[in-house]
């Protein structure tokens, strides 16, 4: 099954663990527990991988790899987990740039968040008619406040967008918030009973600016 593994720029993940064409690493635990060493953490897609670096394994330069799983044993909507994986070779990774990944945010929140205040502040910020610090900011002070009231993952998704939405984010507080809004927004999806297509939103993110 053909996957995607983000290394550092030396080709190693956590632990040293080194990769490199023709590279093969396995483990042989029962249990399949994501977020842990029960499993080695891939990823469907590779504009996924780039996504979701800032609230994983975040690394500042990285080498994309195209691989070659076992069966995937466990998996959430950003990455999954496989016993078995060999790393094929070095992929160009997507370029992503920091609008695109509010875009993403902000269209993974409104799949489960559903103020009315938030969902106008989202419609004035893709349209490109509000973009701005203040705007945004108002955004995540209602969001923060609906989280307070128990309105939980659906809440903390659109805060998570807002935030970094707001003008004096930098790159690197843009990227983590906005994978953390997917994130969220797929947690709240799932409590919910309901599914979001996460790279259908992240496909529509990059196709719109």
């Amino acid at each position: 099954m053909k996957v995607y593994k983000l290394t550092d720029e030396k080709g190693q993940t956590y632990n040293n663990t080194q990769w490199g064409e023709g590279i093969t690493h396995e483990i042989g635990v029962n249990s399949n527990e994501l977020c842990s060493e029960q499993v080695i953490h891939c990823y469907r897609d590779p504009l996924i991988a780039v996504l979701a670096n800032p609230i994983h394994a975040r690394f500042e330069e990285y080498i994309l790899w195209e691989c070659e799983a076992g069966n995937i044993v466990s998996e959430d909507a950003l990455k999954a987990g496989c016993k078995i994986l060999t790393s094929l070779r070095r992929i160009k990774a997507p370029t992503v740039n920091k609008a695109q990944r509010i875009r993403w945010g902000i269209l993974c929140a409104l799949e489960v968040y559903n103020d009315d205040a938030f969902a106008a502040w989202a419609s004035a910020w893709l349209d490109k008619s509000d973009r701005t610090a203040g705007a945004a900011e108002r955004a995540a002070w209602v969001a923060a406040g609906a989280a307070a009231r128990a309105a939980g993952a659906a809440a903390r998704a659109a805060g998570a967008a807002a935030g970094a939405a707001e003008g004096t984010a930098g790159v690197a507080w843009a990227a983590e918030g906005a994978a953390g809004a997917a994130w969220a927004a797929e947690g709240a999806a799932g409590v919910a009973g309901a599914a979001i297509d996460i790279l259908a939103l992240a496909n529509k993110a990059m196709e719109e600016e």
